[in-house]
């Protein structure tokens, strides 16, 4: 499990691994492409991960990774506040 730290070194979250997503089949992630995120839902379908957005959207997990895109267990504090 990799642990991201916010610009400040204050901000943290942890980021969940391919391995850790197998696991959470049907909860929530927040997923973040770089320009901003989402809330999730993670499907496991033959060992592949997938995630879903407002039951219309599937995509492979590998392929948000291989776009830079990270999924977190629950949504990085802005930094801001």
């Amino acid at each position: 499990m990799a642990l991201a730290l916010g610009v400040n070194m204050v901000q943290w979250a942890w980021i969940a691994s391919l391995e850790e997503l197998r696991e959470m089949d049907g909860e929530p992630v927040y997923l973040d492409l770089g320009d901003g995120g989402a809330w999730v839902l993670l499907r496991v379908q033959q060992g592949k991960v997938f995630v879903t957005h407002k039951n219309t959207i599937c995509v492979p997990v590998n392929i948000l990774f291989e776009c830079g895109g990270k999924a977190y267990r629950r949504r990085p504090e802005d930094e801001n506040i």
